[in-house]
């Protein structure tokens, strides 16, 4: 994050220039973060702990086969294999425990990645003074003003995990003055 205020203060002489000058204020505010990380998950309880919000899916091939729950796979980006896939229990063997990929799924925590944001913002003010200890300031301000789609959420599911299902507010501007007497 970067930010910063420079102040012009009262510019000296008699003309125009320096009505026109003095009292301007410049505030930017620079901020790029990288993308935090989103679990991946199915949707569904397939680890049979009455729970579908912890749930992962499997990494498999893309060319993988239907499991005998009837889920095809899913290709992602986000599969270390290509593609995912819903545990399933009828596949398992015997001896497999409820902590195996047969019920819990392959996947790791945190391995989706949402996109970078950079926000940007901007303040203009100025500032004028009159007689009788009377003043007035005028600011304008500019709230992302690159207008860069910053996604605030993603789809977690395995089927479409990673395409953005919300986002922060495009440019907006807001303008003010503000009279002291």
């Amino acid at each position: 994050m970067l930010s910063g205020v420079y102040n012009s203060g009262r510019i000296g002489g008699s003309g125009w220039r320096s009505v026109a000058l003095s009292g301007i204020t410049v505030a930017p505010i620079f901020e790029v973060s990288s993308g935090r990380p989103f679990n991946i998950l199915t949707g569904t309880d397939t680890n049979f702990d009455f729970n579908p919000l912890t749930d992962r899916p499997n990494a498999v091939a893309p060319n993988s086969s239907v499991t005998s729950c009837g889920t095809a796979p899913v290709a992602s980006k986000y599969s270390p294999a290509g593609a995912f896939n819903l545990p399933c229990y009828i596949d398992a063997p015997a001896n497999a425990g409820p902590d195996s990929s047969y019920f819990a799924g392959s996947l790791s925590r945190n391995r989706g990645l949402k996109p970078f944001t950079a926000f940007t913002d901007l303040r203009l003010a100025k500032a004028f003074s009159f007689p009788h200890e009377t003043s007035l300031q005028v600011t304008a301000d500019v709230f992302n003003l690159i207008n860069k789609n910053n996604v605030l959420d993603v789809n977690l599911l395995y089927t479409a995990a990673g395409r953005p299902t919300a986002s922060y507010d495009p440019r907006q501007f807001q303008f003010g003055a503000r009279l002291s007497f």
